[in-house]
């Protein structure tokens, strides 16, 4: 592998039709992650996301290495106070990462501004 097959790349999804074409990637993911839980699987996080988040405001992102898929974040656009911010769509599934977290977020800050 060189170096630009292993460098870590973030993208932003944005609506549940994007999230549920990672279901199968964030499913495995998520058997590689030591302490996850099962509610951070697809099927848990996309049904809540339909029962309790409005529409357009699901935001997931998610970094690849080599284009594996390597860390996730499920997370939807709220307001405190006057301020836009994202939370977790459930608490206890804030992000899936079997890696060292600095290592994943670092490429996710730039990201996480606003999105």
């Amino acid at each position: 592998m060189t170096g630009s097959d292993t460098a870590m790349r973030a993208t932003v999804v944005r609506d549940l039709a994007g999230f549920d074409a990672l279901a199968d990637e964030w499913d495995e993911l998520w058997r590689r992650c030591p302490a996850a839980t099962p509610f951070q699987t697809h099927a848990w996080l996309s049904s809540w996301a339909r029962a309790y988040v409005p529409g357009g405001r699901v935001v997931v992102v998610t970094v690849r290495s080599g284009g594996r898929l390597v860390a996730g974040a499920a997370l939807h656009r709220v307001r405190r106070g006057p301020l836009p911010v994202l939370a977790p769509l459930v608490v206890e599934a804030v992000v899936l990462w079997p890696l060292e977290p600095l290592l994943v977020f670092s490429p996710l800050l730039p990201l996480l501004v606003f999105s």
